[in-house]
């Protein structure tokens, strides 16, 4: 196929993911109607008729009852209703509510953001009534300019001020009851989604939207997953537009909204990124988006049988999860308290927790389900392309995110396995050192990956035959599912028994890559050379990879050995102390993790292990001592990583002070990435609305203009941290470019690119990381970002230890 072929399909490809906009479906489904709703009409007429039929059939029936005068219930939201055309109303509410109750997000936010939609079409349609032609020139305008949908609102917003057109403005709780009462048809008119109530915190519950079983079902649709699933930006067939600057790189059709560099940059951040020298940046973010990848026609091929056949092997439960019956004693009644009059209160717990734990399941599933759906249709399309691409935009740390959700190389277990890179891309392996990265890669994708590199390759060895059988019958010997990502270990068998096959010289595409030892404590031991982190987290040589989530265990264990006097203590000891204990907290440590975090992560892995069989120690104290070992947990944390937490203090601490005197926190990475944060604070209103005849009361937040000093001091460390871990991979990036490594599989703290190709990569990480850090002081630099009153007032930078940074450069297990 020519180059001006497929630049015409990528055309096309964009211009029907516009066509998914509210104005162009109602299009679809006029012609539909005139069409008689033939089968062979388009993925929107299926939609029509499955979902937005009926709901704007309930908008008509309550517009026409709020009309006739009838008793009743009345609505303020139906005022706005009546602007617009049902259909319109109805798409974009059936969008937004499949879409949230994928994410299970919550009420109030899919309300406001549906209430958002309808105020911007209800917007967009006034000033089109109103001046038609000059609607027309400034849309042309817009989009020859590639304007983004903000800037757009602007212009409109000044033109209709210039020319007297009145546009209409909601309040967000307007937007709340409006797209309550959406939300609400949707449940009433289709039984596609329900709400729930779920715990986020001991005593805290969320409300939220997920989908019934009926729309679970109802998504493998082919027509309506091709419509709601497969997102508006999608994978393209041809290399998206490179980044020259802030605008105006991925996607290539001039119907198509711009995607912005930096998602959602406030304004004082994007004149920053103007004035800034973003060459490295804009360089290796190309290098990323410019890798071809194609699918991986086995693993699709095994995937989807699995998820036709409803198996569950390494996925979700196809059926939701039947809640237990009721305890004895329990009777139908007309109250709840009636009806468990007769069932002790201890009994009635337990059937509780387990109903509740049934329902948390199955909303989950269902989510997940959905997801793998959609996964699976874009893999299907796709199939047979010789190149596929991603476009990529940066947040604002300057952190590298694939542009199409779902299936990307940055996605879940099962996306990353349906990708391999295009057979453009593919090297030989010509030596035992490119086998041994194909090897060690396997290994890790088992989760053999504490092991020394050489013992890696030893496992693999020892099972080649079981690897070979793997390949040839995926459902033979079910062994490879056991993995810890078990469709990219399957993707790497298929892999490594072709290497076996062919030997030496055989060319591969599958990308392999190397993870960080505990990142964010490997950047603050960089900055601080902190000997002790830093041999933690494999900043210096090891025989074996140094697991400081062990070392954290090891040094509880000694405190408690101390007080083996105490009988907590003592009972902690029995109970037995080990990695999976410290492992979340010492992880979301850098990332602004808090003792109050330390606890809920340790309690829950307390109450894991026992759900594995370990016997309770404390019975119904429990949640009381194991508060008591989560401040051993803390505690010991400090021990081992001493100078994150200093590094940690001193940041909170300048945030507080910028704060103080109302000053936004910026920065500039060593890759030359200006980073900005600007928390403003938020102001709480309980807002009473009426669901399905029952009164809710939910929360909106709205912002000030006060910067809200608390968030932005909470928030410093791991925003400031990612920053880092962006610019390590910017520069690691360049450096490979520069010895000729092309193809990127690339996700923050986790480095990809083909086994032969990973010798030069593992060296180029390693020196980047040095030189970075050899190169830039960066807390130094961070506070002479700050503005000269604030830095006047920040306690003296933490002080540096002994660790010779350049030890990294011989150690196997910094990345492995």
């Amino acid at each position: 196929m020519t180059d001006a072929a497929l630049l015409e399909r990528e055309h096309k490809h964009e211009q029907q993911a516009v066509a998914k906009g509210a104005q162009k479906v109602r299009k679809q489904i006029e012609k539909a109607k005139q069409k008689g709703l033939g089968a062979d009409t388009p993925g929107g007429v299926a939609l029509m008729k499955r979902a937005v039929s009926p709901v704007a059939k309930a908008i008509d029936e309550a517009l026409a009852a709020a009309r006739s005068g009838k008793a009743g219930r009345r609505h303020v939201a139906l005022a706005t209703m009546e602007k617009l055309p049902s259909d319109v109303l109805a798409y974009l509410t059936v969008r937004e509510c499949i879409h949230g109750a994928m994410a299970s997000d919550s009420l109030t936010g899919t309300a406001i953001e549906i209430g958002g939609m309808v105020e911007e079409e209800l917007r967009l349609q006034t000033f089109d009534d109103a001046e038609p032609d000059l609607y027309a020139t400034i849309m042309r305008r817009l989009k020859e300019r590639g304007a983004q949908a903000h800037h757009a609102r602007r212009v409109f917003v000044h033109t209709a001020n210039k020319n007297s057109i009145e546009l209409p403005t909601l309040t967000k709780t307007e937007k709340l009851h409006l797209g309550t009462r959406l939300i609400e048809m949707v449940i009433e008119s289709t039984g596609f989604i329900e709400t729930a109530n779920i715990r986020v915190g001991r005593n805290k519950t969320r409300q939220v939207i997920r989908p019934t079983e009926v729309v679970a079902k109802w998504m493998e649709d082919k027509n309506l997953r091709a419509e709601l699933l497969v997102p508006g930006y999608a994978p393209m067939v041809v290399p998206p537009l490179d980044w020259e600057g802030v605008t105006g790189g991925g996607y290539i059709s001039p119907s198509f909204k711009a995607l912005p560099l930096v998602k959602n940059a406030s304004r004082k951040h994007k004149e920053l990124l103007t004035q800034s020298d973003l060459g490295i940046v804009l360089r290796s973010l190309n290098a990323i988006q410019r890798t071809p990848w194609r699918i991986n026609t086995k693993v699709l091929e095994v995937m989807s049988e699995v998820w036709e056949r409803g198996l569950e092997i390494g996925m979700p439960n196809r059926e939701d999860r039947v809640v237990p019956g009721y305890p004895a004693g329990h009777v139908a009644a007309a109250t709840p308290k009636e009806s468990w009059a007769n069932v002790p209160e201890d009994v009635k717990k337990q059937w509780m927790r387990k109903a509740r734990a049934v329902h948390e399941q199955n909303a989950s599933s269902r989510g997940k389900r959905m997801g793998i759906s959609a996964i699976l249709a874009i893999a299907r399309e796709l199939d047979g392309e010789p190149a596929i691409y991603f476009p990529h935009q940066l947040d604002f740390r300057g952190r590298a995110y694939a542009v199409p959700i779902g299936l990307n190389p940055q996605g879940n277990d099962h996306a990353k396995a349906l990708l391999t890179f295009a057979a453009e891309r593919g090297k030989p392996i010509l030596d035992a050192q490119g086998a041994g990265f194909l090897a060690i890669d396997g290994a890790n994708r088992f989760g053999f990956d504490k092991a020394s590199l050489d013992d890696r390759i030893a496992w693999v060895q020892e099972r080649e035959d079981a690897i070979r059988y793997a390949a040839e019958n995926p459902f033979g010997d079910l062994w490879w599912a056991e993995a810890d990502e078990p469709w990219r270990f399957l993707a790497w068998c298929f892999e490594y028994a072709a290497f076996l096959d062919h030997g030496y010289g055989y060319v591969t595409t599958l990308p392999c890559s190397s993870d960080g030892s505990c990142n964010g404590l490997q950047h603050f031991s960089a900055m601080l050379r902190d000997p002790v982190g830093g041999a933690a987290v494999n900043l210096v040589p090891h025989d074996k990879p140094a697991d400081i989530y062990q070392r954290v265990a090891d040094r509880v264990i000694q405190k408690l050995r101390s007080q083996q006097d105490d009988w907590v203590a003592r009972g902690w000891l029995d109970f037995g102390i080990n990695r999976k204990i410290t492992k979340r907290p010492v992880m979301v440590l850098p990332y602004g993790g808090t003792f109050k975090s330390c606890m809920g992560y340790v309690r829950d892995a307390v109450v894991e292990k026992i759900a594995g069989g370990q016997e309770n120690p404390f019975g119904d104290e429990l949640g009381k001592h194991a508060a008591t070992l989560a401040r051993h947990v803390w505690d010991s944390i400090g021990d081992v990583v001493v100078a994150a937490r200093d590094a940690m203090d001193w940041l909170q601490s300048c945030a507080r002070l910028a704060s103080k005197q109302a000053q936004p926190i910026s920065w500039v990475a060593p890759s030359g990435f200006p980073a900005y944060q600007c928390y403003m604070d938020v102001s709480e209103r309980r807002v009473k609305t009426r669901l399905q005849g029952a009164l809710v009361y939910l929360t909106i937040n709205e912002e000030t203009d006060k910067i809200d000093g608390s968030r932005q001091a909470l928030a410093v460390s791991p925003n400031f941290v990612h920053s880092l871990d962006a610019a390590a991979m910017m520069l690691t990036i360049g450096l490979c470019l520069d010895n000729g490594v092309s193809s990127f599989a690339m996700i923050h703290d986790s480095y990809g690119t083909v086994a032969p190709d990973m010798p030069m990569l593992q060296a180029c990480l390693r020196h980047a990381f040095v030189d970075m850090y050899e190169e830039h002081d960066v807390l130094a630099e961070f506070l002479n970002s700050l503005p000269e009153k604030v830095r006047a007032e920040c306690p003296q930078l933490p002080p540096r230890g002994t660790l010779d940074i350049r030890e990294v450069l011989n150690s196997d297990f910094f990345f492995a």
